[in-house]
């Protein structure tokens, strides 16, 4: 067992610092998950930085998020109610960190274009291009579908 430090955020937009005891680093990401915590930053005890959760989201992790977010969006669920429910579902921490910033961005009047801007690693120009004239002209969906086909 490793002993960890975190800094994370917990659904209310907190930060909060801790410790925790996990046998490996996905553990310890698992266990935050499990609390309802998303982690920004976790260290072993000696201060070695493991995982920042500003790195590059994987492609096909994107493109599922474009889909389910688009069949959220297409079915009635508003827009800060999806990403509640993404940044709950995804298992991957930087994509949760990034759904849950995006969430809160959105909260303080932020457009979703906006907060996706912000976060270069996980959306790419072209996809925030995009999204930005999907929220514009009143076709949400369709862009994110479009953003899915082109991200897989």
């Amino acid at each position: 067992m490793a002993d960890f430090t975190y800094v994370a955020r917990n659904a209310g937009g907190h930060c909060i610092e801790g410790a925790l005891s996990a046998s490996t680093e996905r553990e310890a990401i698992a266990t935050l998950n499990a609390q309802h915590l998303y982690p920004v930053e976790l260290k072993t005890a000696t201060g070695q930085v493991e995982r920042t959760v500003s790195r590059r989201v994987r492609p096909q992790a994107m493109a599922q998020f474009y889909v389910q977010m688009a069949a959220l969006l297409r079915s009635g669920v508003p827009l800060l109610r999806s990403l509640e429910v993404l940044g709950r579902q995804t298992t991957n921490p930087a994509l949760s960190h990034t759904v849950y910033d995006l969430h809160e961005r959105i909260t303080q009047g932020e457009s979703l274009a906006e907060a996706m801007a912000r976060h270069p690693k996980a959306f790419d120009e072209l996809s925030v291009s995009i999204i930005r004239a999907g929220g514009e002209g009143g076709f949400m969906e369709e862009a994110l579908e479009r953003v899915a086909k082109f991200t897989e």
